[in-house]
């Protein structure tokens, strides 16, 4: 039996690995070297993966901006890490130095009703079919971000109640809004918008889900749930 060392991650005992630890634990728990190590995978044949992550980073100061600066040969040279190895790493580490040179993320804040149509215009303009949205929104305010939970025909669509708190959920969202569009351009409900309207209240009431509103956009104006007292 080969020795535990030897062994890909996978198949070392389970307080040995770090992807284990990471689900369980959260990126956070984990050291700069065990971390690595998930991205290596397999150390060689007498060092563990962590030992190999620990040596990479030893060597470059245990500075990860260091051994961004290693190519892909560099890291090749080093034994156990083979070119997917050395692509990998490097592919990690510059995802990171984009990340922190991103901007920081404006989420647009939802107070009213407007709000809301000015969210979805650039997403509703010129549809034509009636498509359905979801408005995930934060305890702050914030929008989360969108999800379209149907699209139909020219004058319908059908929601399903249980993939509109599924996805509300799954973003942990504090409150939703519900935008869909009529082709037509009437703005004004029809009997369908009313029940499905009420269906979604009860379900966001028993789950604890604010329902914010429902718009019902036709292209230069809207009709608002919430505006008009019946949410």
């Amino acid at each position: 039996m080969p020795e535990k060392h030897s062994m890909p991650v996978t198949e070392w005992a389970a307080g040995d690995r770090p992807r284990e630890r990471f689900v369980e634990l959260g990126a956070g728990a984990l050291s700069t070297a065990e971390l690595l190590a998930i991205l290596l995978r397999t150390g060689s044949g007498n060092e563990s993966v962590v030992s190999l992550a620990r040596r990479l980073l030893a060597d470059n100061g245990n500075s990860l901006t260091q051994l961004a600066a290693l190519n892909v040969q560099q890291l090749c040279d080093y034994k156990g890490v083979g070119l997917t190895k050395a692509v990998t790493v490097l592919a990690a580490l510059e995802l990171a130095r984009r990340k922190a040179s991103e901007k920081p993320v404006v989420r647009k804040v939802i107070r009213m009703s407007c709000d809301i149509y000015d969210y979805f215009s650039p997403i509703m303009a010129d549809q034509q079919v009636e498509k359905c949205y979801l408005l995930f929104i934060s305890q702050s305010g914030n929008a989360l971000g969108h999800f379209c939970i149907s699209q139909g025909g020219i004058c319908s669509t059908t929601v399903d109640i249980r993939l509109v708190i599924r996805e509300s959920l799954i973003r942990r969202a504090v409150a939703i809004a519900m935008c869909h569009n009529h082709p037509s351009g009437n703005i004004t409900p029809s009997s369908a918008d009313d029940s499905i309207t009420e269906k979604i209240k009860s379900a966001c009431k028993m789950m604890d889900i604010h329902f914010w509103d429902h718009i019902i956009y036709g292209g230069d104006r809207y009709y608002s749930y919430m505006d008009n007292g019946r949410i």
